[in-house]
């Protein structure tokens, strides 16, 4: 990611410092979704999926690949996001949440089920 990617991160790390200077901004680069859940949205469907369409778009459809890129891209975004808190360590604090969840803790391509809420909160405590 070019250092121009994480500006949005430094804005909102402005607004917070405006409103509330003495405020720990908390950040986490979710965990790996595993490829039985692409394609999967929540609510019977209405939200969603994510990942699944702009991966397909690009051609990429099968779900050995979408997994391997989708790591590749998180992977690069927590390392961005841990880079960025280490800058300013008492204001700023990065949760590393990859590798936590296992696939029967994925509600769908994006987000955990109740078991896997519960996993990713004990790592934020």
């Amino acid at each position: 990611f070019p250092s121009h990617d994480i500006a949005n991160y430094n804005d909102l790390d402005m607004i917070c410092m405006d409103a509330a200077p003495n405020c720990l901004i908390v950040s986490h680069a979710y965990d790996y979704p595993p490829a039985s859940k692409f394609g999967k949205g929540i609510f019977c469907g209405l939200l969603g999926p994510w990942l699944e369409p702009s991966l397909t778009y690009c051609g990429w459809t099968d779900p050995t690949m979408q997994s391997l890129i989708v790591k590749h891209v998180l992977e690069k975004l927590n390392q961005r996001l841990t880079e960025w808190a280490n800058l300013w360590l008492s204001h700023r604090l990065h949760v590393q949440t990859q590798g936590i969840l296992t696939a029967a803790d994925c509600g769908n391509e994006m987000h955990p089920n109740k078991d896997g809420f519960e996993k990713m909160a004990a790592e934020f405590l």
